[in-house]
């Protein structure tokens, strides 16, 4: 039986026309054409990514616009005769001897793996990883499991073993826990050793992934844009990468892909397979540039650094056309450093910008920016066709070709629709080589935007070939005119490559054809007119809509001079008013149209003024105004606050939308949906959606995707704005199949507050009143769950950037770096964030907003943007950089001593404390419950006095959290957000009076003990001469004085006499130590403390003094006595444990540790070091405890005399990464 597989629906194209133009024109596939690709990055190993239709190279350059692949080099070194150079991972790196290395100099870099592999790779070569490191820790647990149970075989009663062996079964037990523990630890990765050198005429870079150095057989690549060649990192990860050089070889920037997503966008718009041709991308003739603005550090998301990085390199390579399949839900439409730069791109260069709509419908006005929300943009839909349901899906069902109900729709925020077009929104083309195979189905208005991007090559391939000029809003004008009705709510239809090409060429010799007519109405600075509120809807209202052309930045005065255009205005539904003619010149018009909404049905209206040219209708409208009205269901009484629609009949492609004004004072709505004659299980969306001033509509939104059977139903509580229009939308999946019925239900309920719950301490209450929409039972409760600090920045710093960072004008862009520090006392989570930038991307005023938090040590831990993350941490301090961008110096200058926001969560959250009445808050009564009535709200009252935080809640902080009026049940109530400002310290009262030790010296004697103390802490300061002059001063009792003696010994205690004179600072401790009565102090220690005995609170001061001196002293002894014996320095300890316990006390641990491992106690030595390792995180260590960094070798030692290598080798890397010497870059 012969089969054949319909590939033409792997890679839509006929449904385009793109397919019949290219077998028209065979060399207007895309040839002269420079796509920029601006995604996750293009993996350029990857199939049909090599070459062009015509020959050419496919990718011309590949870069990384984000800086997650940039390298720290070393300053220049200088190559020994036998090839090698200390690297920076501790280990000489061994050369290539066919290296041409000018000068014999090199410079050396290191990179941890992790930071430029996507997140689905990192992933996969962890659980790889594992599995192989599970073999040796199964190894080392069953060698640990043996001497176990030797000991227990020998030993039948484990009681009766002696003080050794239990010492030593101890301590195989403890081996066992860290084991556990460190089996947790976090597998740091391969680290990357890089080698640069100029090679006489350019620079080269050479990687090793090995951790051995080993470079003898590595090819040094140069930069990609120069020679086309790129490596794979090894066999396991299958990851290709490239190397690009900035400010004269100074910076080198291993590129990477952050993800998959960007080559199956590539492949999209210009795969090209010699073998077969029905497998091409859209336009196989193009060449690309890959410009990855996905950031590797953020997991692909895209930052304002990587789009400004990316725009200059599409003017350096004068790209003719830029895809974007990247977006985010905006604040504000049609603004932003981004959307600014974007269009100066477009009108300078004469770029067209073609991007994604965005993935957020069905319900309207969830386009995303810049694709859906900026006007010199083209935004793309997405689009299914039988064809591809058949090739893609495997779909049992026939299912008419339709938009997919994800697709976001317009209108926006402004009133503008949005959506230019719609593309074919699925593919199944080429993937990475590390995603271990050749291509994979992806779907999204990410693949639409490619496709239509492919559309464009092509026509613009024509428009050259034959030499006819463009513009992007000549472009944009022709796509939209063209387009294939698609039965879309706002008429917009599905590219045609033929008819938009054949349009460009008949409307070439009109003057303004190169124009956009751009729409601003003068009451709203709007784009449109977007009505969705009961007031508006219901009146008549008039507005002025100006019409203004806007030319290219380079066009001619004379072609200005020229327009002069006769229009005829047009209005599709009667109930807009519009005058009938306009004549507009370059100097622009305006006119007035009326809309009369209150008649017209509720739910969606929508009308479209236009504009035509009076002498060539035939080109379609010039301009278009968008007039949309969502009239609000009207209630039939006052007190209805439900709405039931019942026996929908939907099918696939279908949306039914239903515009519902929230009633006052509720603050939820209740949505069932019933399939009342439903054949099989169906996929069904619901989404709810309200618009607020300048809010994203992702922050005001609820969707669910349900999948429902004959005579279920689906429950869902969902939290919306009182007084606000929502949109309920419901509509079967697209690839649902039959018709079915259903009914849908939203009612609403709910208590809400007079106002914010913002409280003060000072106040000791606060008071709010509770009202509710129905009858509602309060029962108010909450906790705070976080502390919040203000900090101002310790340190700022304003510098100009390198060129790679200037501005296609050629302007420096500058930054301003923002240093802040703080400390944790406790493990948790910690949120930095600045609200004023929070949610900002494209709308942002900035040209970028990013942070990076580090540990003391400079070590690199999280990269932030503008969504504020939750970061674990452990106690210590830490650094938080901020980084702002912007070309101009004084604008950056005023954020200088902008306020940064730490969130603590608390160990223990703090209930809120709820009363009815004054009274009930005195005398604690609870509030429990409430009945509350439509028009009669109840009082809450709110305690403020929190006692028992954490030690490091300060005043001036604010405890943060949520209080819910309702009860929590299953259906969730609403839960509204609460601050508590603190103004007075939070830590209970001592019940008991605190005695001060009692001061009878006289001041003769104070003045003495003053000058003692002073004379004391210079002498470790003091040279050999000065300090024998200050010991000939002293009075026999000063020098002989334990605090005196304890200075002479730390004065001793340095490294070079605990090596050559030991007995030297043995002596010197056994000096203090025979000078404290220590039975005097054992008895003075087994007495119960009686805090109001003032003799006793005085001598418990000073024996605690002494006390001191004796466990230092002894601490000292011990670790001198290393040089000596281990029996000696044992002795010591045992003293030593008399007074405290050694193995937890952080500064014996250098002795301890030493007999424990002597005498082969690994796993005590451990257990001691880590203890120590979160001492000195929290706090600033002594002379008597080793620096961080030393403990963490002391632990690689213990690890690697234990023999556990999988352990000891991922130790050694992180050791590499803790401590660097710069901080990691932006």
């Amino acid at each position: 039986m012969e089969m054949e597989f319909p590939v033409h629906g792997l890679m839509p194209k006929q449904e385009t026309e793109a397919s019949n133009f290219v077998k028209k024109h065979a060399t207007w596939d895309g040839r002269g054409i420079i796509v920029a690709i601006l995604d996750t990055g293009v993996d350029p190993g990857a199939a049909g990514l090599q070459k062009t239709s015509d020959g050419k190279r496919k990718l011309l350059d590949v870069i990384d616009c984000c800086g997650s692949g940039d390298v720290v080099l070393s300053e220049p070194l200088k190559v020994d005769g036998e090839m090698k150079v200390e690297g920076l991972a501790g280990y000489r790196l061994r050369l290539n001897r066919q290296w041409n290395i000018k000068d014999g100099l090199v410079r050396v870099g290191l990179k941890r793996a992790f930071e430029l592999y996507p997140k689905s790779l990192i992933k996969r070569l962890v659980e790889d990883r594992k599995k192989k490191t599970e073999v040796d820790h199964v190894s080392y647990c069953g060698k640990v499991l043996e001497e176990i149970s030797e000991m227990k075989r020998k030993n039948s009663d484990l009681s009766k073993m002696n003080q050794e062996e239990i010492i030593r079964y101890n301590d195989l037990n403890t081996r066992l826990d860290i084991l556990k523990e460190l089996n947790k630890e976090e597998d740091v990765g391969p680290l990357i050793d890089v080698v640069v050198f100029n090679d006489g005429s350019r620079w080269r870079a050479a990687v090793d992934i090995s951790g051995t150095g080993d470079f003898t057989n590595s090819k040094a690549y140069a930069d990609y844009s120069l020679e086309h060649e790129y490596g794979t990192f090894s066999k396991d990860d299958c990851l290709n990468y490239s190397i690009k050089f900035y400010d004269n070889g100074n910076v080198l920037s291993i590129v990477t892909n952050a993800g998959s997503h960007g080559t199956h966008v590539a492949g999209i718009v210009g795969a090209y397979f010699e073998d077969n041709l029905e497998l091409n991308g859209v336009a196989p003739g193009c060449q690309m540039i890959s410009l990855k603005i996905g950031e590797t550090r953020l997991g692909s998301m895209e930052t304002g650094t990587g789009f400004s990085r990316a725009i200059k390199a599409i003017a350096d390579y004068e790209c003719d056309l830029v895809n974007i399949s990247y977006g985010e839900a905006p604040n504000v439409p049609n603004k932003g450093h981004i959307v600014e730069l974007l269009k100066e791109l477009s009108l300078k260069k004469n770029v067209v910008i073609v991007s994604s709509a965005g993935n957020g419908g069905p319900a309207l006005s969830t386009v995303g920016a810049p694709g859906g929300t900026s006007d010199t943009i083209i935004g793309v839909g997405a689009y299914v066709t039988p064809a591809m349901m058949k090739a893609e899906y495997a779909l049992v069902d026939k299912i008419n070709e339709t938009s997919y109900t994800w697709s976001s729709r317009g209108p926006t925020a402004d009133g503008d629709v949005g959506v230019s077009v719609y593309a074919p929104g699925a593919a199944i083309t080429s993937v990475p080589t590390w995603t271990l195979q050749p291509n994979q189905l992806m779907n999204g208005t990410s693949m639409s935007s490619p496709n239509a991007c492919g559309c464009l090559s092509l026509i613009i391939s024509g428009l050259k070939h034959e030499k006819i000029n463009y513009t992007p809003m000549s472009i944009k004008r022709a796509i939209e005119n063209t387009s294939k009705a698609i039965n879309d709510e706002f008429k917009v239809g599905l590219i045609q490559v033929e008819k938009s090409f054949e349009y460009l060429v008949k409307t070439r010799s009109f003057v303004d054809s190169d124009v956009d007519f751009q729409i601003e109405i003068s009451e709203t600075k709007g784009r449109g007119v977007y009505i969705r509120n009961c007031r508006e809807a219901n009146k008549v209202n008039q507005y002025t809509v100006n019409v203004n052309p806007v030319f290219r930045n380079d066009e001619d005065n004379n072609k200005k001079y020229q327009l002069d255009v006769k229009m005829a205005i047009t209005s599709s539904e009667p109930w807009v008013t519009v005058p009938e003619y306009l004549q507009i010149n370059n100097g622009g018009r305006n006119f007035n149209i009326i809309v009369d909404a209150r008649n017209i049905k509720e739910g969606l209206n929508f009308c479209q003024v236009e504009g035509f040219d009076v002498s060539s209708p035939w080109r379609g409208p010039l301009f278009k105004v968008l007039i949309t009205v969502c009239k609000p269901i009207q209630p039939k009484e006052s007190n209805q606050f439900s709405c039931l629609f019942n026996n929908l009949k939907l099918k696939s492609g279908d949306i039914q939308r239903y515009f519902i004004e929230c009633p006052l004072n509720c603050s939820y709505a209740d949505i069932d949906l019933k399939a009342e004659n439903v054949e099989k299980t169906t996929k069904f969306v619901i989404h709810t959606l309200q618009i607020l001033p300048e809010t994203r509509y992702s922050n005001s939104e609820d969707q669910f995707y349900v999948n429902i059977g004959p005579n279920e139903v689906f429950k869902k509580r969902i939290i919306v704005q009182p007084g606000v229009v929502m949109e309920a939308t419901v509509a079967p999946f697209w690839s649902s199949g039959l018709t079915s019925e259903i009914s849908f239900n939203v009612s609403f309920g709910g208590l809400s507050p007079n106002s914010k719950f913002i409280l003060s301490q000072a106040n000791n209450f606060a008071k709010f009143e509770m009202s509710s929409l129905n009858k509602s039972i309060a029962s108010p409760s909450g906790s705070f769950d976080c502390y919040n600090k203000t900090l101002k920045p310790s340190e700022y710093s304003i510098n100009v950037l390198s060129e790679r960072d200037n501005l296609i004008t050629g302007k420096a862009m500058n930054e301003l770096v923002l240093t802040y520090k703080f400390k944790v006392a406790n493990s948790c989570s910690i949120t930095p964030s600045v609200p004023l930038f929070n949610d900002y991307l494209y709308d942002s005023p900035f040209n970028s907003v990013v942070s990076i938090l580090f540990d003391k040590n400079k070590k690199y831990l999280t990269f932030g943007d503008i969504y504020p993350k939750k970061t674990k941490v452990d106690p210590g301090q830490y650094i938080f950089k901020l980084q702002l961008r912007h070309e101009s110096f004084e604008f950056l200058e005023s954020f200088s001593n902008l306020v940064l926001n730490v969130s603590f969560t608390l160990s223990k959250e703090v209930p809120i404390e709820c009363y009815k009445s004054l009274p009930d808050l005195i005398n604690k009564t609870k509030f429990g419950s409430a009945t509350v009535k439509p028009e009669y709200p109840i009082s809450l009252f709110i305690g403020t006095l929190v006692e028992d935080l954490n030690d490091e809640v300060q005043p001036g902080d604010f405890l943060s959290g949520s209080i819910y009026l309702e009860k929590k049940q299953d259906a969730r109530p609403k839960p509204f957000p609460v601050q508590l400002y603190l103004s007075c310290p939070v830590k209970k009262a001592d019940k008991s009076i605190s005695m001060k030790p009692s001061d009878d010296k006289n001041e003769f004697d104070k003045l003495n003990e003053s000058l003692l103390e002073s004379k004391i802490s210079a002498l470790s300061k003091l040279s050999e001469d000065q300090f024998k002059e200050i010991i000939s001063n002293l009075r026999e009792k000063e020098s002989s004085s334990p605090v005196f003696l304890l200075a002479l010994l730390k004065r001793l205690d340095n490294a070079e006499n605990r090596k050559n004179e030991p007995l030297k600072i043995v002596n010197a401790a056994d000096k203090i130590i025979s000078s404290i009565d220590a039975s005097a102090l054992t008895e003075h220690f087994g007495i119960k403390k009686q805090s109001f005995d003032k003799e006793f609170v005085k001598r418990n001061a000073e024996f605690n003094k002494l006390k001191d001196y004796l466990v230092e002293s002894l601490v000292r002894k011990a670790r001198s006595q290393i040089s000596i014996s281990v029996e000696e320095v044992s002795k010591t300890l045992k003293e030593l444990g008399k007074w405290v316990d050694v193995a937890e006390h952080s500064d014996a641990l250098v002795p301890f540790v030493w007999v424990e491992r002597q005498n082969k106690r690994y796993g005590n030595a451990i257990k001691a070091i880590n203890k120590c390792i979160s001492a000195v995180k929290s706090k600033e260590s002594s002379d008597l405890i080793p620096l961080e960094k030393e403990l963490y070798e002391l632990r690689l030692e213990v690890l690697e005399q234990l023999g556990w290598k999988a352990l000891a080798d991922n130790e050694r890397r992180w050791n590499v990464l803790r401590f660097p010497k710069e901080f990691m870059g932006f």
